[in-house]
């Protein structure tokens, strides 16, 4: 399993969660979500700490439009861009997704 996951947010609380943790607004996109325009996602990984226990981390929000299945945000923390090799893991999975 790859310590790597997408994983699309699909309720009010997830996304005030993933911006609490971003720093960003992605929570005011949640009309967006309901009325079928856009979908948000969090590119996550996880995270083994010093004490053995694991959870998983946000490197990544992104908004797909879901009409034309195109990638229009990606924002790491604080609005910030992403890094290359977050990036890099977007790409694979826009690929994997027939995204653009």
């Amino acid at each position: 399993m790859s310590p790597w996951q997408m994983e699309e947010l699909c309720s009010v609380p997830e996304l005030k969660a993933e911006g609490k943790v971003m720093n960003h607004c992605v929570a005011g996109y949640a009309h967006r979500c309901k009325q079928g325009h856009s979908a948000i996602f969090s590119l996550r990984r996880y995270e083994t700490h010093a004490d053995g226990q694991t959870d998983l981390k946000s490197y990544a929000t992104l908004e797909v439009r879901v009409l034309s299945r195109k990638i229009v945000q990606i924002q790491a923390y604080h609005n910030r861009p992403v890094n290359g090799v977050v990036m890099s893991m977007i790409r694979q999975w826009a690929t994997a997704h027939q995204l653009m």
